[in-house]
């Protein structure tokens, strides 16, 4: 559970209170027994950065591909690449990892 100097940390830091009991409900899941908020916060992070290198990997393939393609796959190339930027948004909650990314990169 989240003390209140941290959950006061966390909002001069700029997360909501509904973000801040996101976290809550996170730690409080029985798969994350004996871990830290820290924890879940580098987690966010690593979600955040995979998300983005992966979706700039697959805009290069697409623009690679579709420039040097002689056959009309160019905007299925970049159809699928919106379909992935969907689905990550939806499974990293993008707001929530970029607090934790600054937040982390702030306490050093």
């Amino acid at each position: 559970m989240i003390d209140h100097q941290m959950a006061a940390k966390l909002q001069a830091n700029g997360f909501t209170d509904m973000e801040i009991d996101k976290l809550c409900r996170e730690l409080a899941n029985p798969n994350r027994k004996g871990q830290t908020l820290h924890i879940v916060l580098i987690e966010l992070r690593r979600r955040l950065y995979g998300a983005c290198l992966l979706s700039i990997a697959l805009l290069f393939f697409a623009g690679y591909a579709s420039a040097t393609s002689n056959n009309a796959n160019g905007p299925l190339y970049f159809l699928a690449v919106i379909i992935f930027c969907i689905f990550a948004l939806a499974i990293t909650p993008l707001p929530l990892a970029w607090k934790s990314a600054k937040f982390l990169r702030k306490q050093g």
